[in-house]
């Protein structure tokens, strides 16, 4: 095999993944640095949890590789809705602390945790000890990639190489915004958990691994009575796939001392890959719909509680989608948001949780590993799976010698077992040297009363969530079951149990260190609470790679990819004909700007004494993010021409309401980043909208009078 052509194998190996403005419904802008609530004013309150729920948009600006698609991942030149960082902080009565955040991100490093916990303290004074923090990626695939604390994912789990030094210090600040923000709104709270079976979101894309643990036939039994995905005959032949999955969306409500909804904290397990690789938006895939959805159920009056939104042991669980597309992304988005919506409506049927905190750690370096006498293995190694892709995901590179199932007939490398390397020594030692691989991980874990959360630094499958959750609840058998948070303090790649890894499916030939290396983890979780607690000190990063910058600057590149959007997005999107839209010019952003560094997009509505406002839908909540897309369209110059796109017309139940606006029209409202503001021509959001909107300046548009048939006054 000549060079070529084995650059072109290594460059494949991260198909791993395959796998300061703030919005004006969400609250004020946090200070810096970040007081907290003075005083109890009751018993009550003294004996209670202070709770507060934060976000901040971390969209980048356009231009980015997205990473989890490794060399076949799309670039960010278009944005439908936003990528949000989404914290949840908590205070016990004790003084102790938790935060946690959920980000719409492919996947976090550990150096990324620790960053983000010396930004805290050095730019806004707020001291948080490493292990009272655990971030999180949801997993999209259409966030960005070139962020990584490890060299080997800022390789190859993007189309293009580097590490963007000013993208991560971005990302940074944005995340510790969002725990600002949450700190500055914490308040008494009661916390109570409760959980709901989803059908239909999710299926196991991996059922010969499946089954060849033992946990398999307790699961299928118990998902027994649920919906079905009925039959695929394109896939291997086995159980039902929406029954091979754990269907449980388990959630902790927070309420203020009056009863009323603050927040959710929930995890489900989930690829949320149900949008195609090759959309080059960034996208939170059917999480972000789902978070959109349930709040804009949620939303009251006075407030606008907020969903924080984790993953699971997601490894073999994929939407259960007919069609990737942005159809298919919204409709599974929207279920699973209308259960999240209803266990947070749901009356006091959850089990309180007491308002105690506790942490428990350990830092393991997988070489090092020997659980149950096993050895883990010394270094790590792609297996030819891994370059076939998922089942149903397959890659350009799948072929008769990367493929599942393909196995040796004896041990090759100590610890690696039955793997068949995907790459020769030579390149493996060339590409994939140790300090480029993530050796070492964090395992965090969290007690709230009785219920104990655990980080998992990569994708676990189904039955290793299962062997680590029974694990942890053996350990306090009277509490409840622990949730588990996927994709949370580090990137490990997937993690298997020893008789799927034996398979050699996807997943098994994805786990870097071994078939032992995931019940490595399991092992050091539970030794971690066998233990008393300590401090965990910041880890020795990796080498993250050569550095790059991939923001879009004047120049060949943001032309080039600008030809691409406009040739391209509206097919990748499935933007019908007639949607409305307009374009407006904006500059590039830069890295120190402080508000959005995309351009924002909204609809305007007519009042009843004629002036424009924001359009509200239901019970005072904005239109959907996912409702618009920004996508580049030309380069002149210095400037950046956008286009505006609205979906709301094609996807919007509600658009009754919107027919009803005095005039019967509405119009599209952008901020730049460079703050100058643009509003399309008025139309009709029930009627087609054959060309391009006029482009206007926003103060110039007469509103059209009040109808006197119209009873919105």
């Amino acid at each position: 095999m000549n060079a070529g052509r084995r650059l072109a194998l290594l460059s494949a190996a991260c198909l791993l993944a395959a796998c300061p403005r703030l919005d004006r419904d969400w609250g004020t802008e946090p200070t810096s640095p970040a007081e907290l609530p003075k005083a109890q004013a009751s018993p009550d309150e003294a004996r209670a949890f202070l709770a507060g729920f934060g976000r901040e948009v971390i969209t980048p600006p356009p231009g980015v590789p997205l990473g989890g698609h490794a060399k076949e991942s799309a670039t960010g030149v278009a944005a439908w809705g936003e990528l949000e960082a989404r914290a949840i902080y908590l205070r016990a009565p004790d003084g102790g602390e938790l935060v946690l955040v959920a980000c719409d991100l492919w996947a976090v490093s550990g150096a990324f945790v620790d960053r983000v916990v010396a930004q805290l303290a050095r730019e806004h004074g707020i001291k948080l000890r490493r292990e009272s923090l655990s971030i999180g990626a949801t997993h999209t695939h259409h966030g960005p990639g070139n962020f990584a604390g490890e060299a080997m994912y800022n390789s190859y789990a993007q189309a293009r190489a580097g590490f963007d030094p000013v993208l991560e210090a971005f990302l940074v600040e944005r995340v510790a915004r969002s725990i600002v923000s949450a700190r500055a709104a914490a308040r008494a709270a009661t916390l109570e958990l409760d959980h709901r079976v989803v059908e239909g979101v999710a299926r196991n894309r991996s059922i010969l691994a499946f089954m060849a643990a033992p946990e398999s036939a307790s699961r299928l039994e118990a998902n027994a009575g649920l919906a079905g995905c009925g039959p695929a005959p394109e896939l291997p032949e086995g159980p039902d796939r929406c029954h091979a999955i754990d269907p449980r969306l388990r959630a902790i409500r927070v309420r203020d001392l009056e009863g009323r909804l603050l927040g959710l904290v929930a995890t489900m397990a989930v690829h949320p890959v149900a949008m195609p690789r090759e959309v080059d938006a960034y996208h939170g895939d059917l999480f972000a719909i789902a978070r959109s959805t349930a709040e804009a159920q949620l939303a009251a009056a006075d407030r606008r509680p907020l969903v924080v939104l984790f993953n699971g042991p997601e490894g073999d669980v994929s939407p259960n989608w007919d069609q990737q597309s942005r159809k298919d992304t919204e409709a599974l988005g929207r279920r699973l948001g209308l259960s999240l919506g209803a266990i947070a409506k749901a009356p006091e049927s959850g089990a309180p949780l007491a308002p105690t905190l506790e942490h428990r750690h350990r830092r393991v370096r997988l070489p090092e590993a020997e659980p149950e006498g096993h050895a883990v293995a010394a270094r790590a190694i792609p297996g030819r799976a891994m370059f076939a892709g998922a089942e149903d995901g397959r890659t350009k590179m799948q072929g008769r010698r990367n493929r599942e199932g393909a196995v040796a007939k004896r041990e090759r490398v100590p610890g690696q077992g039955l793997k068949l390397p995907a790459i020769g020594r030579l390149w493996l030692a060339i590409g994939l040297p140790p300090r480029q691989t993530p050796e070492q991980l964090d395992l965090v874990s969290h007690r709230i009363g009785g219920l104990t959360l655990a980080s998992m630094p990569g994708e676990f499958t189904t039955n290793l969530g299962q062997r680590l959750r029974a694990g942890l609840h053996e350990l306090a058998p009277g509490e409840p079951e622990p949730m588990l948070l996927g994709l949370t303090d580090g990137y490990g790649s997937y993690f298997t149990t020893p008789e799927g890894y034996a398979t050699q499916q996807y997943e098994g030939g994805s786990t870097l260190f071994g078939p032992w290396s995931g019940p490595a983890l399991v092992a050091a979780h539970l030794e971690a609470w066998r233990a008393p607690a300590t401090p965990l000190a910041p880890a020795e990063s990796a080498h993250a790679g050569p550095r790059r910058r991939f923001w879009l600057r004047p120049g060949p590149r943001a032309k080039h990819w600008a030809r691409v959007a406009a040739r391209v997005l509206f097919d990748q999107l499935e933007i019908e004909d007639g949607a409305p839209h307009f374009d407006f010019d904006d500059r590039f952003a830069r890295p120190d700007d402080e508000g959005h560094v995309m351009p924002e997009l909204w609809l305007d509505v007519p009042d009843a004494e004629g002036h424009w406002r924001p359009a509200r839908r239901g019970l005072h909540a904005s239109p959907a993010p996912f409702e618009f897309v920004r996508s580049v369209q030309a380069v002149e110059g210095q400037t950046l021409r956008w286009r505006g796109i609205w979906l709301g017309r094609s996807q919007d139940a509600e658009l009754g309401e919107l027919r009803r606006v005095p005039g019967g029209a509405v119009r599209l409202h952008a901020r730049g980043v460079d703050g100058r503001e643009h509003c399309s021509a008025p139309f009709s959001p029930g009627e087609p909208v054959p060309e391009r909107l006029e482009t206007r300046s926003c103060a110039a548009d007469p509103t059209p009078p009040p109808d006197p048939r119209e009873n919105l006054g």
